[in-house]
Order: C-alpha cells, then structure tokens, then sequence
C-alpha cells in the first residue's frame, strides 16, 4: 500500500470514529403508564439549546392490537414532522421509535414529540410527578401535552405528567488528546518507513 493510501486510511478511521448515532437524550421508561385511542395522544416538549440534528425518536409504549401509529413533531403550532408506520401488538415497557430520518432542531426553539395510535389498545408510559431531564442541550420544557385526532393533529391542551422519551442523533465525538498523539506518531512512523525505502533503493 502506498504512502498516501495508508495517510487516507489512517485519517478516514479517525474521522469515522469521531462522529457515531448516539441517543443523545432519555427520560428512560416512567413510572406509570396511560391508556390512549385515535382521538388523543399524549406529546413533551423539549427546549433546544444547540442546533441538534436527530435521527429518530421514541416513547415507551405497549399494544394490544395490530395498528398503525403516527410519530410527530410541533415547532409552536405548526407540524413540521410525520412519520406513520404499522406495528404489531408488543408488552408493556417497549421502545418503540420512528424508522430512521434526518431533522434539524434549531437552537432556542421549543419542540412537542409526540404519538399517537389509530386505534385504542395502545398505552404510553411517562412520569408523575414529573421530571426534570437536561442531557447534551435537550430538556424537558413542561408537563405533556395532547394532541388529536389521529386524522388531523390539533392541540387538545397541557396536561400534568412527563412522558418517557427518547431522542437518537448525530454524536460529535472529540477524540482525546492521546488519540491525536498515538495518531501522530503512528504518521512519524509511516513517513520515516518511506524515506527507508527511498534511501535503499
């Protein structure tokens, strides 16, 4: 392999390792649980202090009947983000996210994540009383909220709990300063190789 190649690898290992789909945020699963059907689902508002690329999302949930269920996202009063998809029956407690997208969430806004079912047979956990979670600059902003019908999303008001959810996203990951210095003597290393192999021939 040649010098450069070797350089190419070396460098494209290292940038790969610095950037990772993480769960960038997680209640973990509630407390309590509340049973829904297609005319209201609950929702959580999360305040964003850096612009935060996600790459799905999720909330703790069971059903009992084979249904689909719409994920969604609300910037103030306006939907910015659907995603249905059809789903089995599962227990109580499961992780049930959206299929994988790509969403900017701007600094400073507001969002309300949410789901709902298009039937009833369906629960979502969350938290009461409710919690305060702040992890890599999402936070919840408030007790749950309500949207509905699973037809037509509108607001149905505040309610008292915090729903249990998770957000998946883009990690900027800093490598440590040891990795740059194994990094640079490994270069040192492959540059002195070359120069020998000039030198002899």
């Amino acid at each position: 392999m040649s010098l450069s190649r070797t350089l190419a690898a070396v460098t494209t290992s290292v940038l790969l390792a610095s950037s990772a789909q993480a769960q960038l945020f997680s209640t973990g699963i509630g407390n309590g649980s509340t049973s829904r059907d297609a005319s209201s689902g609950p929702a959580q508002s999360i305040l964003v202090a850096n612009n935060t690329t996600i790459s799905g999302f999720g909330f703790w949930m069971g059903n009992s009947t084979a249904q689909s269920l719409k994920f969604f996202i609300f910037d103030g009063g306006t939907n910015v983000f659907e995603q249905t998809k059809s789903v089995g029956t599962f227990a109580s407690g499961t992780l049930t996210k959206t299929d994988p997208f790509s969403f900017l969430l701007q600094a400073g806004r507001t969002y309300t994540f949410g789901v709902i079912g298009s039937a009833s047979g369906y629960s979502v956990s969350y938290f009461y009383p409710t919690v305060a979670v702040s992890q890599n600059g999402l936070s919840i902003a408030g007790p749950n909220t309500n949207y509905g019908s699973f037809s037509t999303l509108t607001y149905q008001g505040a309610a008292g709990a915090t729903m249990a959810i998770q957000i998946d996203g883009s990690s900027a990951v800093v490598p440590e300063p040891s990795t740059y210095a194994l990094m640079g003597t490994g270069l040192v290393g492959l540059v002195g190789l070359a120069r020998r192999r000039r030198a002899t021939v």
